[in-house]
Protein backbone atom coordinates (compact mmCIF):
# COMPACT_ATOMS: atom_id res chain seq x y z
CA UNK A 1 0.00 0.00 0.00
CA UNK A 2 0.68 3.37 -0.76
CA UNK A 3 2.48 5.62 2.01
CA UNK A 4 0.14 8.60 1.01
CA UNK A 5 -3.61 8.65 0.50
CA UNK A 6 -5.11 11.08 -1.76
CA UNK A 7 -8.34 12.31 -1.02
CA UNK A 8 -10.17 14.35 -3.75
CA UNK A 9 -13.36 16.23 -2.55
CA UNK A 10 -16.45 17.60 -3.98
CA UNK A 11 -15.23 21.06 -4.95
CA UNK A 12 -11.44 20.03 -5.89
CA UNK A 13 -9.88 20.11 -2.41
CA UNK A 14 -6.60 17.93 -2.21
CA UNK A 15 -5.46 16.34 0.84
CA UNK A 16 -2.41 13.93 1.05
CA UNK A 17 -2.60 12.16 4.12
CA UNK A 18 -1.09 9.13 5.65
CA UNK A 19 -3.30 5.95 6.31
CA UNK A 20 -3.17 5.96 9.86
CA UNK A 21 -4.77 8.95 9.99
CA UNK A 22 -8.05 8.09 8.41
CA UNK A 23 -7.87 4.29 9.99
CA UNK A 24 -10.87 5.56 12.07
CA UNK A 25 -13.31 6.14 8.92
CA UNK A 26 -14.21 2.71 8.30
CA UNK A 27 -15.91 4.07 4.78
CA UNK A 28 -12.32 5.23 3.91
CA UNK A 29 -10.52 2.54 5.14
CA UNK A 30 -13.11 0.04 3.13
CA UNK A 31 -12.04 2.10 0.35
CA UNK A 32 -8.35 1.80 0.26
CA UNK A 33 -8.83 -1.76 1.09
CA UNK A 34 -11.37 -2.20 -1.69
CA UNK A 35 -10.20 -0.04 -4.66
CA UNK A 36 -6.72 1.47 -4.67
CA UNK A 37 -4.37 -1.33 -3.18
CA UNK A 38 -2.81 -1.98 -6.36
CA UNK A 39 -2.18 2.05 -7.80
CA UNK A 40 0.72 3.93 -7.15
CA UNK A 41 -0.67 7.31 -5.92
CA UNK A 42 -4.21 6.30 -4.45
CA UNK A 43 -6.73 8.71 -4.96
CA UNK A 44 -10.08 8.63 -3.18
CA UNK A 45 -12.86 10.80 -4.60
CA UNK A 46 -15.47 11.97 -1.96
CA UNK A 47 -18.28 13.80 -3.91
CA UNK A 48 -20.62 14.44 -1.06
CA UNK A 49 -18.02 16.05 0.91
CA UNK A 50 -16.11 19.91 0.17
CA UNK A 51 -13.09 21.06 1.34
CA UNK A 52 -13.66 22.74 4.27
CA UNK A 53 -15.44 20.25 6.43
CA UNK A 54 -12.85 17.69 4.74
CA UNK A 55 -10.52 19.94 6.38
CA UNK A 56 -12.46 19.81 10.19
CA UNK A 57 -12.81 15.82 10.20
CA UNK A 58 -9.20 15.49 8.98
CA UNK A 59 -8.31 18.06 12.10
CA UNK A 60 -10.76 15.80 14.76
CA UNK A 61 -8.72 12.89 13.29
CA UNK A 62 -5.56 14.24 13.89
CA UNK A 63 -6.81 15.76 17.83
CA UNK A 64 -7.94 12.06 18.05
CA UNK A 65 -4.95 10.04 16.54
CA UNK A 66 -3.69 7.97 19.51
CA UNK A 67 -7.18 8.04 21.67
CA UNK A 68 -8.52 4.35 22.75
CA UNK A 69 -11.98 4.19 21.36
CA UNK A 70 -14.15 4.01 24.51
CA UNK A 71 -17.92 4.37 24.75
CA UNK A 72 -19.64 7.62 25.66
CA UNK A 73 -23.01 7.66 27.21
CA UNK A 74 -25.27 10.47 25.62
CA UNK A 75 -25.15 11.85 29.32
CA UNK A 76 -21.72 12.36 29.26
CA UNK A 77 -20.50 16.22 28.66
CA UNK A 78 -18.57 17.45 25.64
CA UNK A 79 -14.51 17.29 26.23
CA UNK A 80 -12.77 21.12 26.14
CA UNK A 81 -10.85 19.86 23.07
CA UNK A 82 -14.23 18.83 21.31
CA UNK A 83 -16.11 21.96 22.47
CA UNK A 84 -13.60 23.99 20.77
CA UNK A 85 -12.79 21.82 17.81
CA UNK A 86 -17.20 21.68 17.12
CA UNK A 87 -17.94 25.46 18.06
CA UNK A 88 -21.72 26.84 17.70
CA UNK A 89 -22.21 26.92 14.15
CA UNK A 90 -25.27 24.58 13.51
CA UNK A 91 -24.29 24.77 10.05
CA UNK A 92 -20.91 23.25 10.25
CA UNK A 93 -21.64 21.12 12.56
CA UNK A 94 -24.39 19.16 10.72
CA UNK A 95 -22.12 19.53 7.61
CA UNK A 96 -19.70 17.65 10.33
CA UNK A 97 -22.20 15.15 11.28
CA UNK A 98 -23.38 14.47 7.59
CA UNK A 99 -19.78 13.67 6.50
CA UNK A 100 -18.98 11.95 10.09
CA UNK A 101 -21.82 9.72 9.14
CA UNK A 102 -20.75 8.92 5.56
CA UNK A 103 -17.38 8.42 6.30
CA UNK A 104 -18.34 6.22 9.37
CA UNK A 105 -17.00 8.15 12.19
CA UNK A 106 -18.80 7.09 14.72
CA UNK A 107 -17.27 9.00 17.86
CA UNK A 108 -17.27 12.10 15.52
CA UNK A 109 -21.10 11.67 14.27
CA UNK A 110 -21.82 11.09 18.14
CA UNK A 111 -20.31 14.12 19.21
CA UNK A 112 -21.88 16.24 16.77
CA UNK A 113 -25.11 15.18 17.28
CA UNK A 114 -24.31 15.68 21.34
CA UNK A 115 -23.44 19.31 20.56
CA UNK A 116 -26.62 19.60 18.30
CA UNK A 117 -29.35 18.22 21.28
CA UNK A 118 -27.04 20.36 23.79
CA UNK A 119 -27.75 23.81 21.82
CA UNK A 120 -31.81 22.90 21.75
CA UNK A 121 -32.13 21.32 25.16
CA UNK A 122 -34.50 23.02 27.10
CA UNK A 123 -35.55 25.59 24.33
CA UNK A 124 -39.04 26.48 22.87
CA UNK A 125 -40.22 25.44 19.70
CA UNK A 126 -39.83 28.76 18.45
CA UNK A 127 -36.09 29.09 20.02
CA UNK A 128 -35.37 25.74 18.38
CA UNK A 129 -36.72 26.96 14.88
CA UNK A 130 -34.45 29.75 15.15
CA UNK A 131 -30.74 28.05 15.95
CA UNK A 132 -31.94 25.20 13.33
CA UNK A 133 -33.04 27.59 10.93
CA UNK A 134 -36.74 25.84 10.44
CA UNK A 135 -39.44 27.77 9.07
CA UNK A 136 -42.56 27.76 10.76
CA UNK A 137 -44.90 26.73 7.83
CA UNK A 138 -48.24 26.28 10.33
CA UNK A 139 -50.74 29.13 9.81
CA UNK A 140 -51.57 30.74 13.36
CA UNK A 141 -54.95 28.89 13.29
CA UNK A 142 -53.04 25.41 12.83
CA UNK A 143 -50.44 25.86 15.37
CA UNK A 144 -53.55 27.11 17.99
CA UNK A 145 -55.14 24.05 16.94
CA UNK A 146 -52.26 22.10 17.76
CA UNK A 147 -50.97 23.54 21.19
CA UNK A 148 -55.14 22.92 22.04
CA UNK A 149 -54.98 19.21 21.14
CA UNK A 150 -52.06 18.59 22.78
CA UNK A 151 -52.12 20.92 26.37
CA UNK A 152 -51.75 17.66 28.13
CA UNK A 153 -47.41 17.77 27.36
CA UNK A 154 -46.69 21.32 29.01
CA UNK A 155 -48.13 19.91 31.79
Amino acid sequence: MSNIITINTADNGIFRVLPMLIEKSTTLTNLIEDTVLSEEDPVIELNSIERLTMTAVLDYLKIHLNDVVKEDKPTDPISEVDEAFIGNNVDTIFKIIEAANFLDIKPLLEMGCKKIANLIKGKSTAEMRTILSIENDFTPQEEADMKKENEWVST
